[in-house]
């Protein structure tokens, strides 16, 4: 397994606004560990970022609570 620093980059914003949770989860159930979820927090405006993702098809999701 290698790790890099200069993975892929998500931007994108939530209608729900500040404060939600955003996850992006691979679709490849090989990868479903908690190493290669990416989770954040949306910012003023519902704006979020994820990054150094690793290649490949992504299911996103967001809660207004967790």
């Amino acid at each position: 397994m290698v790790f890099k620093t200069d993975g892929g980059s998500l931007r994108g914003a939530v209608d729900t606004g500040e404060g939600t949770a955003v996850a992006l989860v691979p679709t490849d159930e090989a990868l479903l560990d908690p190493l290669f979820i990416s989770t954040t927090t949306a910012g003023e405006g519902g704006h979020f970022e994820l990054t150094n993702l690793r290649p490949g098809p992504y299911n996103a999701f967001a809660f207004d609570r967790i």
